[in-house]
């Protein structure tokens, strides 16, 4: 494991550190408010609601209007590499480089933390956000996966980051002020650097650009029901390929966060073991032509209501029957300890390969820190320590009964 540094400065900033003896090194701020932040308690106690899209907005001002100007085209032009995210829970901007670490660190701290608003430059940037929305609404998939978090959700937003056209033209400078001043504070931000540190020099310049602007944030908790909203959703689509997709929620209110890191683990080897190519699944449904394409599986733990979203899709035009293998499938879960092993051993050959990278510390610590709320490196011992017995244990105290059907399909159905 490599040379760490941790620590909380006095204005809440929490930093990571991590040492790297290689030539390039690489610096990223997150802030804990993303798409999904569109309401807060002030310090009387009142709900405020904020606009849909702003999120994204800001990220778009901050780094093509920083006091530096367009700070995305300044670090391309030193050959850096340069991006901002927004996701539904957070916002993100980094840079990685070869030289002058320094000098970008400190234009990354000004552009997340010296904001220079103002009536022209926020028109200028409506522009290019609109034409990103419109993109979006071009966007099939995007399209159907709003429907399909519509029929899924109660009250979770699902995909609103990018907001919609007419929210983002109606947008004003004082929006944008109250979600920055409001979600922006020192105490609401991580950074996170790998480079070959002089650990005073780097905090030297930390403590010279922050500023003391600690603000204690309130959000609105977001109570969605421990089942699906709809049942089953039909999608008629002409274009794209029929698919079958059951995605289900999967109450883990109860659970410890090291209980529900350990969840995140055993549902991959499910997905290993139970629906890859190798699986008796996967097998079965080539050998009766029910598909030609691979099993995708995808897992999601949203913190903010406790519950992780796992969902399979299958690319078919006989829904009723894959339907049916699936759930036998995930109601008798094969623990095939020979492939376990393999699966353990080629994670753990995965895990030696890419842990000498600063970046792969970096990126676990920030997962598990964001997504579990734990200040926990992945080690190799937590791969080694995987067995059967705990996944099968696991596993089985996991209700798979609250779940959403999604056919995609060439024409309705006759019923």
């Amino acid at each position: 494991m490599k040379k760490t540094y941790k620590k909380v400065l006095n204005n809440g900033l929490y930093i990571y550190m991590v040492h790297s003896k290689k030539n390039r090194c690489g610096a990223k701020i997150v802030v804990n408010a993303g798409g999904h932040n569109i309401s807060y308690i002030d310090k009387e106690g009142n709900k405020k609601n904020l606009k849909k899209g702003i999120a994204h907005f800001l990220e778009h001002y901050l780094i093509e209007k920083s006091i530096y100007g367009n700070l995305g085209k300044y670090y391309l032009s030193e050959s850096m590499r340069f991006n901002g995210a927004t996701y539904f829970n957070r916002t993100e901007f980094y840079f990685s480089t070869v030289h002058d670490f320094k000098e970008a660190l400190i234009r990354l701290i000004r552009l997340v933390n010296q904001p220079a608003f103002n009536e022209k430059d926020m028109e200028e940037i409506k522009k290019p956000v609109i034409e990103e929305i419109k993109r979006s609404l071009d966007n099939r998939n995007r399209q159907e996966l709003k429907k399909i978090d519509n029929a899924y959700y109660y009250n979770y937003l699902g995909d609103v980051t990018l907001g919609d056209i007419e929210t983002i033209e109606s947008l004003t400078i004082e929006d944008i002020k109250e979600f920055y001043n409001t979600f922006y504070s020192t105490n609401n931000q991580i950074l996170t650097i790998y480079c070959n540190f002089d650990k005073k020099e780097i905090l030297d310049i930390i403590n010279n650009e922050y500023k003391d602007n600690k603000n204690d944030i309130v959000c609105e908790r977001v109570i969605e029901p421990v089942n699906v909203k709809e049942k089953e959703l039909d999608i008629i689509d002409e274009k794209e390929d029929e698919m079958l997709l059951i995605r289900f929620k999967i109450d883990v209110s109860k659970y410890s966060n090291w209980d529900i890191f350990h969840l995140d683990a055993c549902l991959f080897y499910l997905n290993r073991i139970n629906l890859s190519l190798d699986s008796k699944l996967f097998k079965e449904l080539r050998d009766k032509n029910l598909t030609i394409y691979s099993i995708q599986t995808e897992t999601n733990y949203i913190k903010e209501i406790k519950m992780i979203d796992y969902e399979i899709i299958v690319y078919t035009s006989e829904f009723d029957t894959v339907k049916e293998m699936i759930l036998n499938t995930i109601n008798n879960i094969d623990y095939d300890k020979e492939l376990f092993e393999i699966i353990r051993n080629n994670l753990i050959l995965s895990f030696i390969n890419k842990e000498e990278k600063a970046g792969f510390q970096i990126n676990s610590w920030l997962e598990n820190y964001l997504e579990y709320d734990l200040d926990y490196v992945d080690t190799l011992e937590d791969i080694k320590k995987d067995n059967i017995k705990d996944m099968k244990e696991t596993l089985n105290k996991i209700d798979f009964s609250n779940y959403l059907v999604v056919r995609r399909m060439k024409k309705e159905r006759n019923v």
